[in-house]
C-alpha cells in the first residue's frame, strides 16, 4: 500500500452521520462565503443556504414503475433461485442499459442459500429486458466467475472510461472464500473488456474480508477509485470506505456507518446492510439497504416491519464524511444525541419502501442496485424486490422467495425540495454569499400552483438594481432548467465575478436546485 493512501485513510477521515428532524420558523445556517459555485446546487444539506423563512425541506420518494417486476427468474437455469444484489449502468457508447445480477440457490434443505450464480441482461429502453445467450457452452446468460473465485458473490461492476487499457474497461469488486467457509471471506478485483468475460487480478486478495455487495465508484474530484464495502473482520453489518489510485492498492477500511448505534436506528433495530453510491452534481448520493429488526423468531402481527429491508438515503459532499437524510433533509450530527421522537423520525426517513405485507410482489425486502442511473432527465433506481423476510425459511415464507427486478424513478435533482411549510403558502430562502461565474441562472422548480421569483443581492444583503424581486419575471411552470429573467433578459454578465446572494421567493411552489450557467451563444 502506498504511503499517500495510508495517510489519506488514517488522517483525513472524519465521520458525520445525521438524520432529518425538525423545521423552525426561521432556519439559519452558520455564516460564511461558499466561494465559486460549479454545477447544480442541491438543497439536501445547508451548504448553500443561509436562511429559510416559512419554508421546509421535503424528502421526495421515487415512484415505482407500473409494470414491476420488470424481470423475474424464469429460465431453466434460474429455477429455484432468487435475485439478490445487482449493478445497472446506461452505456452511452453502446446506447444500451446493462445489468449484472446475482442469484442465490439453496443446496438441499439448508436454511440459508449458499450457491451463487451471476446473470447478464440488457435493455434498449430500461424497461424491456433481454437475457442474451452469452454463455455459449450452456446457452444461457450466466457469467462465468473469474478463475480461482471460489464462492463468487457480492459483485459490484463499473465501466471505467479513465483507464487507457481496454482490457480493463469494466472493473469489478467481488467476494470469495478459498476454503469454502465464511472464515476465509475476502475481496478481490477482476477486469473485462466487454463486461462478460472476466479475468481476476493476479494479486488477489486485495482487501481483507467481504460480504454482501461491494461497490466501486470513480471519484472525479480526487481522481481515484472508491469502494464502499462491509466492515470487518469480524462480520458486523456496517459500511466502510476504501480508496485506490489503481484499483489494486487499496487504503485500509474506514467505517462510515456503524451498525445500529445511533438513536435513530434503535426504534427498529436498524443496521446498514450495504450502500450503493452515485457521484452526482459534485456530491455523492448513497442508497442504504437498511435491515430492520433481525429475528429468527415469531413475528407479532403488530410488528410486521421485523426482519425486512427498505432503502434509506445518505449524502456526502466529498465521499468521505457521510450523513443520513431524513424527512426534512440532512440535519447536523449533534441532533442524534438529543431526546427526540426517534420512532417517528425513523419511520418518515424511508426513501424506498417495500410493498404491502403479502399483498404486493416486493412486500418483504428491497435491495437497491449499484447505482442509480441518470437517463432521460430522470433518476432511475433499480432494485431487487423479494416477497419474503430476510430469514424467510424460519418464518414460513416461500422457498425460494419470489423475486424480481423493480424500477423506481425520481425527478432530476428531486431527492429533497424546498417548499412552503404546511401552515404557510409563501416563504423565502436566502443563500450564503458566493462568487457568480456565468451569464444566466437556471432553476429546477415546480411552480404550477403559484410562482417563483428570485432577487440578486450584494454579499451584504443590499438588492442589486435591475435584479430585484420586482424586476424578476415570475415563473409559473414546471421545468428542470428554467432560465431566470430580470426585466425580460436572462443575461447576468453584470453580476459575474463578484460575491452575491440569491433570495428565492416561493409562493406555493417547490424548488429542487439552481445552477449558475454559461449560455454558449454569449
Amino acid at each position: 500500500m502506498s504511503q499517500p493512501l495510508r495517510l489519506l485513510a488514517t488522517a483525513s477521515v472524519v465521520l458525520a452521520v445525521s438524520s432529518g428532524v425538525s423545521d423552525a420558523a426561521a432556519v439559519r445556517s452558520p455564516q460564511g462565503t461558499v466561494g465559486r459555485l460549479s454545477g447544480r446546487q442541491l438543497f439536501i444539506d445547508d451548504h448553500i443556504i443561509d436562511e429559510m423563512r416559512g419554508l421546509t425541506k421535503v424528502l421526495n420518494r421515487p415512484v415505482k414503475h407500473r409494470r414491476n417486476p420488470l424481470v423475474v427468474p424464469n429460465l431453466p437455469w434460474e429455477e429455484h433461485a432468487f435475485y439478490a444484489n445487482g449493478t445497472v449502468i446506461y452505456d452511452s457508447q453502446d446506447r444500451l442499459f446493462k445489468a449484472w445480477v446475482h442469484l442465490w440457490k439453496h443446496k438441499g434443505k439448508e436454511l440459508a442459500a449458499t450457491t451463487g450464480l451471476y446473470a447478464y441482461m440488457t435493455s434498449i429502453n430500461g424497461v424491456d429486458w433481454k437475457k442474451p445467450l452469452i454463455n455459449k457452452t450452456e446457452k444461457t446468460n450466466r457469467i462465468r466467475p473469474p478463475r480461482g473465485a471460489s464462492g463468487f458473490a457480492g459483485q459490484g461492476v463499473m465501466k471505467d472510461l479513465h483507464d487507457g487499457n481496454p482490457a480493463r474497461r469494466y472493473k469489478m469488486l467481488y467476494n470469495s472464500h478459498p476454503d469454502g467457509t465464511s472464515k476465509s471471506l475476502q475481496l478481490g478485483a477482476a477486469y473485462s473488456a466487454d463486461g462478460i468475460t472476466w479475468t481476476a487480478e493476479p494479486r488477489n486478495p486485495l482487501i481483507p474480508f467481504g460480504d454482501t455487495q461491494s461497490v466501486p465508484v470513480w471519484d472525479p474530484t480526487r481522481r481515484s477509485y472508491l469502494g464502499f464495502v462491509r466492515t470487518g473482520p469480524p462480520n458486523i453489518r456496517g459500511i466502510a470506505r476504501i480508496e485506490s489510485r489503481d484499483f489494486v492498492n487499496w487504503s485500509p477500511k474506514v467505517t462510515v456507518f456503524t451498525p445500529g448505534e445511533e438513536k435513530l436506528d434503535q426504534p427498529f433495530r436498524s443496521a446498514p446492510y450495504g450502500m450503493k453510491v452515485l457521484a452526482y452534481a459534485g456530491c455523492f448520493i448513497g442508497l442504504i439497504n437498511m435491515y430492520n429488526w433481525e429475528t429468527l423468531g415469531p413475528i407479532p402481527k403488530d410488528k410486521l416491519f421485523q426482519d425486512k429491508v427498505n432503502v434509506q438515503l445518505a449524502f456526502s459532499r466529498n465521499g468521505i464524511t457521510w450523513n443520513r437524510v431524513g424527512s426534512t433533509g440532512m440535519i447536523p450530527h449533534a441532533d442524534l444525541s438529543k431526546d427526540l421522537d426517534w420512532k417517528s423520525i425513523a419511520r418518515k426517513q424511508v426513501f424506498l419502501q417495500y410493498g404491502k405485507h403479502k399483498k404486493e410482489w416486493d412486500w418483504g425486502q428491497l435491495y437497491a442496485y449499484q447505482a442509480p442511473v441518470v437517463f432521460d432527465d430522470k433518476i432511475w433506481i433499480y432494485y431487487t424486490g423479494l416477497g419474503s423476510r430476510h430469514w424467510s425459511n424460519y418464518h414460513g415464507d416461500d422457498r425460494p422467495p419470489k423475486s424480481g427486478i423493480g424500477l423506481a424513478t425520481l425527478r432530476l435533482d428531486g431527492f429533497v425540495s424546498v417548499e412552503p411549510r404546511p401552515d404557510a403558502e409563501t416563504g423565502v430562502l436566502t443563500t450564503r454569499p458566493f462568487v457568480f461565474v456565468g451569464n444566466e441562472i437556471l432553476v429546477n422548480a415546480d411552480a404550477r400552483r403559484g410562482s417563483l421569483r428570485v432577487e440578486v443581492l450584494e454579499a451584504d444583503g443590499r438588492p442589486i438594481p435591475g435584479f430585484t424581486a420586482l424586476d424578476c419575471q415570475p415563473f409559473h411552470g414546471d421545468s428542470l432548467r428554467h432560465p431566470l429573467k430580470w426585466k425580460g433578459q436572462t443575461d447576468c454578465r453584470q453580476i459575474q465575478g463578484k460575491p452575491i446572494r440569491l433570495r428565492f421567493h416561493l409562493d406555493r411552489s417547490k424548488l429542487y436546485s439552481f445552477t449558475p450557467s454559461i449560455r454558449r451563444s454569449q
